[in-house]
């Protein structure tokens, strides 16, 4: 079995530099921290303020709203009747 390539344009190597920029992330706000799954079957890494991480999918409840989509890079939540997008940062 070959094992899949990797380089600078795949998500491993976008996490990895993700992870070891310093202030990558508002750890005082809500974050996206990653997207798994297939595009028909998508869950958002979610980190909350007080440092929960949380799985969420398509019409899930999460952080006071509803998960409306989740994107290759991003979600979008409705929060207080407004959609609110949260992007993987970098």
């Amino acid at each position: 079995m070959t094992q899949p390539k990797s380089g600078p344009k795949t998500g491993a190597a976008k996490a990895a530099r993700i992870a070891t920029t310093p202030d990558a992330l508002d750890l005082t706000a809500l974050a996206l921290i990653g997207v798994v799954g297939s595009p028909t079957a998508r869950r958002a890494l979610l980190r909350h303020r007080n440092g929960r991480i949380e799985s969420v999918t398509t019409g899930d409840r999460a952080a006071g709203g509803t998960v409306l989509e989740i994107g290759a890079d991003h979600v979008t939540l409705a929060l207080k009747g407004r959609p609110v997008t949260l992007a993987l940062p970098g």
